[in-house]
């Protein structure tokens, strides 16, 4: 489900590569006033807190294709991880903070790697002919969620974290993809067009009690859990473009956050689950946000 965000991302930075450039922001109020903190070229989304909340992994096409780097939690101290003539993307640290999981394209299709948190020794986990994409840390670090075509529509996988042991969690005829897991690693949220729209469900860890959250005309994406595992966030386009909400892990008392006429999607909360990361096209162009939670 990453590739038509991808694909947008892809024009933007190719209209704004000549004179535009990107920058990242510290919302230290409410989503209405960012504060710029550090400015950069094109095409930054993907945003992953990393545990100690020090660290903020990102995917930028500022070298001219989707690469991974990481900052500060202020947006100094950039660094490039990855270096590939094509595209690498959803970074994903491990709970530890020593490794980030993410999806590269460097074999020809979307597979599942892990490197070292900067950068080194990067491996493949997964092989296959289909794309492998949107890894997802298990909380104990033992398992890595992903979404894979392999048996010809999207569904969720889960493996060990070494590549070992990979086994189907979903099984249908529409699309089910980027998958999160709860903070107590007891479930997995993830999005399904089952109902025929995207909308946010969450399955127990072993793919059983398989439930849906979210009820809306409109599509709703990208959940990912607060720290406590007591709120989801998520992207719903119910009101004519995506804006993030909030809601109870239970579907429940669902509320927006950010209001505008451009796409906000949310990325990754903060560990102490005060502030959201997000990625805007605001400004014109993608960009990474933070905002109070």
């Amino acid at each position: 489900m990453r590739y038509l965000l991808l694909i947008v991302c892809l024009l933007a930075a190719f209209f704004a590569f000549a004179g535009g450039k990107f920058h990242f922001y510290l919302n230290t109020g409410n989503a209405s006033g960012q504060p710029q903190l550090t400015a950069r070229y094109t095409g930054n989304l993907d945003a992953a807190w990393s545990p100690n909340g020090r660290r903020i992994a990102f995917t930028s096409y500022r070298d001219g294709n989707f690469e991974i780097y990481a900052m500060n939690a202020n947006g100094s101290g950039q660094s490039r991880l990855t270096r590939n003539s094509v595209a690498d993307g959803s970074p994903d640290w491990s709970p530890s903070g020593r490794r980030i999981a993410f999806d590269s394209e460097r074999d020809g299709n979307f597979e599942i790697y892990v490197m070292n948190a900067d950068g080194s020794r990067q491996r493949q986990l997964t092989r296959n002919l289909a794309n492998e994409a949107d890894p997802a840390w298990s909380p104990d670090g033992k398992r890595i969620a992903f979404e894979s075509n392999r048996n010809g529509n999207l569904e969720i996988y889960v493996m060990n974290a070494d590549g070992s042991h990979q086994r189907r969690l979903t099984r249908n005829r529409a699309d089910d993809g980027k998958p999160a897991w709860s903070p107590d690693g007891r479930g997995i949220a993830f999005v399904s067009e089952r109902a025929g729209n995207m909308e946010i469900y969450a399955m127990n860890a072993d793919g059983s009690h398989q439930r849906r959250l979210t009820r809306n005309p409109g599509n709703d994406t990208y959940p990912t859990w607060s720290p406590n595992g007591r709120r989801i966030a998520f992207s719903c386009a119910r009101d004519g473009n995506p804006e993030i909400y909030v809601m109870n892990a239970d579907g429940s008392h669902q509320r927006r956050l950010t209001r505008n006429t451009t796409e906000e999607v949310p990325n990754s909360w903060s560990p102490n689950g005060r502030r959201i990361a997000f990625t805007s096209n605001r400004s014109g162009f993608y960009q990474i946000y933070v905002m109070n939670a």
